[in-house]
C-alpha cells in the first residue's frame, strides 16, 4: 500500500511539474470601435477637366492613352456592384453634374469634348470633395494632380497653402480614409502647360507642342469613411495601376485561425480557445506553429502588404521568445496540413511563428504589420517643370507632394494594418 501511495504521489508530482513548465499563449487581435459594416448608397465620380487633362485622350499619334479605358470601365464596374448609383461630375472651378448617360460620357471623354476647360485649383477641388462625403457615400476623383495656384500666387513660395487647405478640411472629418492609384499614359504634348508658359489657348506656344510625352502620370483618388472605403476597394474595381497608397485604412478585423498542422516541436494547439501550449523551445528543437488569415474581403493592395516581410515588426523589440516569423506562400513541402480548417475558414494567407526560447518574464508579444512607406511620392514629385526635356518629365508630377503631404499628415499615426497579440496566460 505504501508503495502504491508513493507511486501515486510521484506520478502526481511529475504531472504537476510537467504542467508547470508549459507556457500557454492566447492568440488575439485588438478590437476596434469602427464598425466593419458599410452603407453605400451613392457614388460621386468626379473628373478634372483642366486644359492639361485633354492630353491623355486627344492623341496626335497612336499610343497608350489608357485613361480613355480606365475611367469608363471603373464606372461600369461600380454601377454593376452598386445598382447604377454612380453620379458623374466634371470639375474645374466647381463640380458640374454630367447631364447625359454613361455611353455619351465615354464618347465625350474619348473625343476630349468634356476636357480642355479652365485651370483647376486643386486645393479647392480636394477640399470640396472631402466636405461632401457622407456616411452613405464614396467619392472618386480622376486628376493629373498638377498644382496651379493661378496668376496671383507662386507655387514655389506658396505651396504650403495647398497642403494647409486640404489638411484643414480633412481634420473636420473624424472617420475619413483615402486611397490614391497612379497610372502612366502617353500624352499629347500640345496640352501641357509648364509653370511659366504664357501661351494661353494657343497650343503652338506650348513648350511640348507636337510632341508625345511618355509615362505621364494621372491619378484615381477614392474618399469615404473607413468602412465604406474598405468595402468599395475590396471590389477591386481599380486594377493595373503602377503605384498605390492607402491613408487611414486598416484590416484589423479580418478572420484568423490557428492551424493544427503543420507544426513542429513540443506544441499543442487549442483551436477553440485560439491558444497554443509550448512545453519546450530550444535552438535544436524550436516550437513552430501557423496562423492563417482570411483576406478575401479586403482590397488586393493589402495582399501585397501582407506578403512583404519588411513591413512586419515584433514588439517588444528585444523579445527573445520569437526568433522568427515568416510569411508562407504554400504548404507543398509539408506532409500534414490542416486543410479542413483552411477550407472552413477560407484562409488565404499564412504566418509561421517560431519560438527558440521561452522567456518567463515575457508576458505579451505583438506581431504588427505596417503599411510600406510612401517613397514613390518623392519619386513622382518635381519642384519645377520649366524648360525640362520631355524624357525628364516621364513619371513626374509638378508639385505632387503639396497634395499628398496633407494626407500623410492626417494619417501619420495610422499606418498599422494588423496587430496579432500573443499573450501568456499560464506557466
Amino acid at each position: 500500500m505504501k508503495h502504491i501511495k508513493f507511486a501515486l504521489f510521484f506520478l502526481s508530482f511529475l504531472i504537476f511539474y510537467s504542467c508547470s513548465r508549459n507556457s500557454v499563449y492566447k492568440i488575439s487581435m485588438p478590437e476596434y470601435a469602427i464598425s466593419s459594416t458599410s452603407d453605400i448608397k451613392r457614388i460621386d465620380f468626379f473628373i478634372e477637366t483642366s486644359v492639361s487633362m485633354k492630353g491623355y485622350v486627344n492623341a496626335n499619334e497612336v499610343g497608350n492613352y489608357n485613361l480613355k479605358d480606365v475611367v469608363p470601365l471603373t464606372i461600369t464596374e461600380l454601377n454593376r456592384a452598386y445598382n447604377d448609383s454612380v453620379q458623374i461630375y466634371t470639375v474645374d472651378d466647381r463640380p458640374r453634374k454630367y447631364p447625359k448617360g454613361d455611353d455619351e460620357f465615354s464618347r465625350d471623354l474619348r473625343s476630349g469634348n468634356i476636357l480642355g476647360g479652365k485651370s483647376s485649383q486643386l486645393q479647392n477641388i480636394f477640399s470640396a470633395i472631402i466636405d461632401s462625403i457622407q456616411p452613405n457615400s464614396v467619392s472618386f476623383l480622376v486628376t493629373d494632380c498638377i498644382v496651379d495656384l493661378g496668376k496671383d500666387l507662386d507655387i514655389y513660395t506658396e505651396s504650403s497653402t495647398v497642403t494647409n487647405k486640404i489638411y484643414k478640411h480633412l481634420t473636420r472629418k473624424d472617420n475619413i480614409s483615402a486611397a490614391v492609384f497612379q497610372y502612366e499614359s502617353d500624352f499629347n504634348g500640345d496640352h501641357y502647360y509648364d509653370m511659366k508658359n504664357t501661351g494661353g489657348q494657343n497650343v503652338k506656344k506650348h513648350p511640348y507642342y507636337q510632341q508625345v510625352l511618355r509615362k505621364r502620370p494621372f491619378y484615381v483618388w477614392v474618399f469615404g469613411t473607413k468602412q465604406n472605403l474598405r468595402e468599395i476597394l475590396s471590389k477591386n474595381v481599380i486594377e493595373a495601376y503602377k503605384n498605390a497608397y492607402f491613408f487611414n485604412i486598416s484590416m484589423h478585423d479580418i478572420g484568423f485561425k490557428l492551424l493544427k498542422n503543420p507544426k513542429k516541436g513540443k506544441v499543442a494547439v487549442n483551436q477553440d480557445r485560439n491558444s497554443i501550449m509550448i512545453k519546450e523551445a530550444t535552438q535544436k528543437r524550436p516550437a513552430v506553429f501557423i496562423l492563417g488569415f482570411n483576406l478575401n474581403n479586403v482590397p488586393k493592395y493589402f495582399h501585397k502588404q501582407f506578403m512583404e516581410m519588411s513591413n512586419y515588426q515584433l514588439s517588444p523589440k528585444h523579445s527573445n521568445d520569437i526568433s522568427e516569423i515568416k510569411v508562407l506562400t504554400d504548404f507543398s513541402e509539408e506532409k500534414k496540413v490542416d486543410n479542413n480548417t483552411i477550407s472552413a475558414n477560407q484562409l488565404t494567407h499564412f504566418i509561421q511563428v517560431k519560438f527558440n526560447h521561452i522567456d518567463p518574464e515575457m508576458n505579451q508579444i505583438n506581431i504588427r504589420l505596417f503599411q510600406e512607406s510612401s517613397d514613390w511620392f518623392d519619386t513622382v514629385h518635381i519642384d519645377s517643370d520649366f524648360e525640362m526635356e520631355a524624357e525628364a518629365l516621364e513619371g513626374k508630377t509638378f508639385a505632387f507632394k503639396c497634395i499628398t503631404d496633407a494626407f500623410v499628415r492626417y494619417s501619420k499615426d495610422k499606418k498599422e494594418l494588423l496587430n496579432v497579440q500573443i499573450t501568456k496566460t499560464e506557466k
